[in-house]
Parts: C-alpha cells; structure tokens; sequence
C-alpha cells in the first residue's frame, strides 16, 4: 500500500511542472470515483480534495475554482446514479502513459483514505481505475 508520504512524493515532487487537461481531467475522475464510490461523498473526501490534490505543482495552471467545481459535479452526478462513471471511464483510459498512471492511482489512494474509513466499495473502484489506466496488478 502506498503511504501518504509516497502519495505526496508522487503529487507534489515528482511533478514539478504542470499535467496536461487529460491528466487533471483523469486525476478529479479518479478522486471522485472512489469518494463517491460508497454511494456519498462527505466533507472530509472534499477538503480532502481541495488541500492535498488541488495544491499539487501539476495543477499550478488550473484555477482551484475549475477543479473544485469539476469534482463537485463530477460527485454530484457519481452519487445521483450510474450515470456519471461513463464519463469517469472516458477519462480514464485517456491516462495511461505511465506518469499518468502513478499521479492518477496516487490521487485515488488520496481519496481511499480521505474519510478514514476501510470501504470494500471504495477498494473495488481503486481496482476499476488500474485496470481502465493499464495499471499493472501490483501497481493498484
């Protein structure tokens, strides 16, 4: 398992300059699959968001409005029914090279975490995630 540290190392000091649109698209998808993936996504997951992933170095060229307003509705869609993990999937596979995958599996062990609850739901969509970025098994 990933620790917070090596979560950190790999949002904050691997990536010095800013990701592409795919990446911060992939990364907000990833952290509110599995936020959202126990049916809620509650304010510890959000200020999750907002204080470890949003301040990463890789979305310096994004406004934090953008991305915090792209999460909440991104959850308020994944929450509402299945509708929204089409567009959580059509994100993800566009984030399979493989720095992409270390910030987008970093940024959905974040999420795992955030509520500091052992979700079984929120393991199965982590999985989901590896496989749709071409994670190897021992990657998720």
């Amino acid at each position: 398992m990933t620790t917070p540290s090596t979560i950190d190392d790999i949002l904050w000091t691997t990536h010095k300059k800013p990701g592409s649109e795919a990446l911060r698209q992939g990364v907000v998808a990833a952290f509110a699959f599995v936020a959202a993936a126990d049916g809620r996504a509650g304010p510890a997951e959000r200020i999750t968001f907002h204080a470890r992933v949003a301040s990463s170095k890789i979305f310096a060229h994004d406004g934090a409005d953008a991305l915090f307003a792209d999460y909440d509705a991104l959850v308020a869609t994944l929450v509402a029914g299945d509708e929204g993990r089409a567009e959580v999937e059509r994100r993800l596979v566009r984030c399979q090279d493989v720095a992409s995958r270390a910030v987008v599996l970093a940024a959905a062990r974040t999420a795992l975490v955030a509520d500091g609850e052992d979700n079984e739901r929120e393991e199965v969509a982590l999985q989901h995630i590896a496989r749709l970025i071409g994670a190897p098994p021992n990657e998720a």
